[in-house]
């Protein structure tokens, strides 16, 4: 790996870790935009999601909605690229793991995330491993007009349901893959619960 590539590989591995709100302004391009049919593709094939509703973001939408929140830190934890959100019944935030919540080392000169480290997928319901007062308020209603649905015309939701929502992402691979395999386990202890994946490519 020539020093460049090092510095950048080791900045990406910073801003992920940090919640920072925007890649781009440290000089790195946009993920390769994905058609919806690849968006599919990939999370029926590559990513092996069976349950659940594929989706993805209306960009204007969702940047709407954190421009409108009076919370810095939720703004920026719900911007991030990987995600697991958990919402209770009545549709209110319970959890929010973040991929710069993750504990990670570096092995063989490769870095390595530990999405369970906490415990989080060991239980029904899933506990926050991270303390985050500034949850208290945020709805699931506030922001599901924000995502588009791939496979049907309109989104079916159950608001008699909790719902769990999941930030995937093609351009981060193997982390990515390592949170969907982790949910797709997780839900065979759950009760039965609306279950979103949206694409962040």
């Amino acid at each position: 790996m020539n020093h460049s590539k090092l510095i950048s590989t080791f900045t990406l591995l910073i801003l992920l870790t940090s919640c920072s709100r925007s890649l781009t302004q440290l000089g790195f391009q946009e993920p390769k935009k994905l058609t919806d049919n690849e968006i599919l593709e990939i999370a029926e094939g590559k990513f092996k999601i069976e349950n659940g509703v594929i989706l993805k973001i209306d960009k204007v939408k969702f940047d709407t909605l954190l421009n409108s929140l009076n919370n810095s830190e939720l703004s920026q934890d719900l911007f991030q690229p990987l995600q697991f959100r958990y919402y209770d019944k009545q549709g209110n935030l319970k959890v929010l793991y973040a991929n710069c919540d993750v504990p990670y080392k570096k092995v063989k000169g490769k870095i390595e995330w530990y999405w369970n480290k906490y415990g989080t997928f060991d239980n029904y319901p899933p506990q926050n491993p991270v303390t985050k007062e500034y949850l208290d308020g945020f709805n699931i209603r506030d922001e599901i007009e924000s995502y588009i649905p791939l496979q049907t015309k309109e989104l079916e939701f159950d608001n008699s349901k909790p719902t769990i929502i999941v930030f995937w992402a093609n351009e981060w691979d193997k982390h990515a893959r390592e949170l969907v395999e982790f949910v797709e386990e997780y839900i065979k202890i759950s009760e039965p619960v609306n279950l979103f994946y949206i694409n962040t490519d």
